[in-house]
């Protein structure tokens, strides 16, 4: 169905029977013909037509006009607009059952029916109006369009509407529709019921204002069965898609009731549909290639069951209409009532975040029990289900930085968490950890002492460790974040900080388990950012070199990196650079860095993750030692703009650290200036960022916080957060 110019009906009026015909058949399909935006300019053209049409498809020209404003351009409909099509098209001889003073700003659908004749098979478009108020209305359809419906048909569109408006109420609405055929003309008249599903798909538009897929052709009666509107069967349907299907239309809906049907076109989507439920879902969700997301949102809505067992699996978009919501509360309720359901419901959230980890599935998911009455309802039921869903909202909301929303979600898991039996403890040290962190690192709160929550949960697992005198992954985690949360404290906790980090490595079998060998070359990356705090260097290099499992400089292999090596090597470089421990072997690392990474600042392979807004950091300062300063004002510029899009507070404040380098390079601009202002202003405003631990650069001038945090850089982003 492609658009044609307007000029190209002229072209057409000049020819013959034949062309007249084309031009009949563009004015009766909306959206074909491409109109001047200009009034003066639609004014001319409209006249030149006119001028040049038989006295037949006069009125056509008029309606097709008609409805190419009121569908069109109904949200943005200028007085102007509305006047010219008043004064020009005079719509009261046209649909003269309604008050046009009185209707501005309707909604209006168009919606095609295949009408299917032995000679005579067309497309046949009906446009449905949701006109207010209702008085301004006194027919259901102009009285001409009787002509092109036969009486059982006429009373299939009132009986249709009524039942539209049953299940999506009107107010002080009512519903008008008309063909898009000359009034005057002569058509092939539609019979039956079959137009009756898409006028009740164009009427909900109409009410709803929601569009529809634009190249669908439905077919198929509607019918009232209790609570249900159903889709009952009708005839022709092999015959109405092969005409789609030549018509340039993508997709057809036809009823479950005509199955199975045979002789349906290759190269047409088909969708069989039992209720208007479903036909709606699809007419407003459909697009080429999510058939397969539907057909499961299908499976899914259809029970409590099914919906917990392919929740997991549906594309969160797809819930957002009226009766989705609708249908999934309702499930979510039954769900809630059965600990099966319950738990299925749960591992399947569960799978989101750490198998397919698709974090927008898993926000949507998420949403569906939110803190309140309905997890209060599961918690009655199973309250170990409860701590997980908790925990992993509390982990989803971390994952985007979504500080407040971790914290609700963090409280509400403890209230649960002493219900986890033993074979659920990966699940409660991963929640103890994270919310550690949450707590304390991402807000710049750092203290030695651990929470009260957690030193409970590590004297407990310490406790089941001695018993079992073996190797212990959960144990060797809890104390990992301890490591991490003393790292934070400073040269003073350092003592502390080894003995905890000698605990971790006991327990993760110190390096001699294949299995908990990447556990335990971790604590050895916290070691090596606490040396390099107390400017320990040799014993910082010997622990990143066991971190990144080497034992020379030589061994290193860029390929086998992970994001946290390629963070810590470089800070490690940029450390180290003017001191003795930069011998000839570490420059020849750093010359490696120059070619093998660098590629990945230039080339822009660097992920809105972090730590690769430190990594930038790190890479500028050292460009910047080796006198590369266009290098490091790039590297500089590529941090900032990670900080500003990675998610969460802590990261945005983290821009301070290549506005301070770039400060003291004499690099900044006036976007620089205003950038850091920002950031001091919400460093003043954060609910939950430590200002304790910012103070006194809130209430400085910005040159004086930069050259601060140029001057103090270990002070204000210790350990590994710079």
């Amino acid at each position: 169905m492609g658009e044609v110019p307007w000029e190209y009906l002229c072209f057409l009026a000049k020819g013959n029977e034949r062309s007249i015909k084309v031009i009949e058949r563009n004015l009766s399909k909306p959206g074909v013909i491409i109109w001047p935006e200009n009034l003066e300019e639609l004014t001319e053209a409209r006249s030149k037509i006119l001028s040049l049409l038989p006295v037949e498809q006069k009125a056509l020209l008029d309606l097709s006009l008609l409805t190419h404003i009121l569908v069109n351009h109904l949200s943005s409909l200028s007085s102007e607009l509305f006047s010219w099509a008043q004064n020009s098209l005079n719509p009261a001889s046209l649909l003269p059952d309604i008050q046009w003073d009185a209707i501005h700003g309707c909604r209006w659908q168009a919606v095609p029916v295949a009408v299917i004749q032995e000679e005579k098979s067309s497309t046949l478009f009906f446009v449905v109006g949701c006109i207010s108020p209702a008085t301004t209305v006194s027919a259901v359809f102009p009285a001409w369009a009787k002509d092109f419906l036969d009486e059982p048909a006429r009373n299939n569109i009132k009986e249709t509407l009524s039942i539209v408006r049953a299940q999506y109420p009107a107010g002080d609405r009512t519903l008008y529709l008309y063909p898009l055929r000359s009034p005057s003309g002569s058509s092939p008249r539609v019979t039956g019921c079959s137009l009756c599903l898409p006028v009740a798909l164009g009427a909900i538009a109409a009410l709803t204002k929601q569009a529809m897929f634009p190249e669908l052709v439905a077919t198929g009666d509607v019918c009232s069965k209790g609570y249900q509107v159903q889709i009952g069967a009708v005839g022709g349907v092999p015959a109405k898609a092969n005409f789609a299907l030549k018509e340039d239309f993508s997709f057809f809906m036809y009823p479950v009731a005509n199955e199975p049907v045979q002789g349906l076109p290759d190269g047409l989507e088909t969708k069989a549909v039992s209720d208007l439920d479903q036909a709606w879902r699809w007419a407003t969700l459909y697009t080429p290639g999510q058939a397969g997301e539907l057909n499961t949102l299908d499976t899914a809505l259809q029970s409590a069951e099914n919906f917990a067992a392919y929740c997991g699996m549906l594309d969160p978009s797809l819930l957002n209409g009226a009766e989705e919501k609708h249908k999934v509360a309702g499930h979510v309720d039954k769900i809630l009532e059965r600990p099966e359901l319950t738990s299925q419901l749960v591992d399947q959230f569960r799978r989101c975040l750490y198998e397919t980890k698709d974090m927008e599935r898993a926000e949507g998911l998420g949403a569906l029990i939110m803190p309140g009455p309905a997890l209060e309802k599961m918690a009655s039921v199973s309250p170990l289900n409860a701590f997980r869903w908790c925990s992993y909202n509390f982990k989803r909301a971390n994952h985007f930085g979504e500080l407040g929303t971790s914290f609700l979600w963090a409280e509400n898991a403890k209230k649960f968490m002493d219900d986890a039996r033993e074979s659920d403890w990966d699940e409660v040290v991963s929640f103890l950890n994270s919310c550690l962190v949450n707590e304390r690192h991402n807000c710049f709160l750092f203290q030695p002492d651990l929470p009260e929550y957690f030193q409970k949960k590590l004297d407990a697992r310490k406790g089941m460790q001695e018993i079992k005198n073996s190797p212990d992954k959960l144990l060797g985690k809890l104390y990992g974040t301890a490591v991490q949360n003393l790292g934070f404290c400073g040269a003073a906790c350092l003592p502390q900080l080894l003995k905890v980090a000698a605990s971790a490595c006991r327990a993760f079998g110190e390096g001699r388990s294949p299995d908990l060998l990447p556990d335990w070359q971790r604590q050895f990356s916290y070691l090596s950012y606490a040396y390099l705090d107390v400017h320990k260097w040799k014993e910082a290099r010997d622990a990143l070199w066991t971190y990144l499992g080497i034992k020379s400089w030589q061994e290193l292999d860029f390929d086998r990196l992970f994001p946290f090596h390629h963070a810590a090597l470089v800070r490690y470089m940029a450390d180290t650079w003017h001191t003795t421990e930069y011998g000839p072997d570490t420059q020849g690392v750093f010359q490696r860095l120059k070619g093998v990474l660098c590629l990945k600042l230039v080339e822009s392979r660097l992920t809105y993750e972090h730590p690769w807004q430190l990594w930038a950091y790190n890479l500028g300062r050292l460009a910047y030692f080796d006198s590369e300063s266009g290098k490091a004002k790039f590297a500089w510029n590529k941090s900032i703009e990670l900080c500003k899009g990675i998610a969460g507070e802590t990261t945005r404040v983290m821009v301070l650290l290549p506005l301070a380098a770039m400060y003291d390079a004499n690099m900044l601009n006036v976007g620089h200036a205003e950038l850091v202002e920002d950031i001091l202003q919400h460093i003043k405003t954060s609910k939950y960022l430590c200002k304790e631990h910012f103070n006194p650069l809130p209430n400085q001038d910005g040159t004086v916080v930069l050259s601060e945090v140029a001057k103090h850089t270990a002070r204000f982003f210790p350990f590994t957060y710079r």
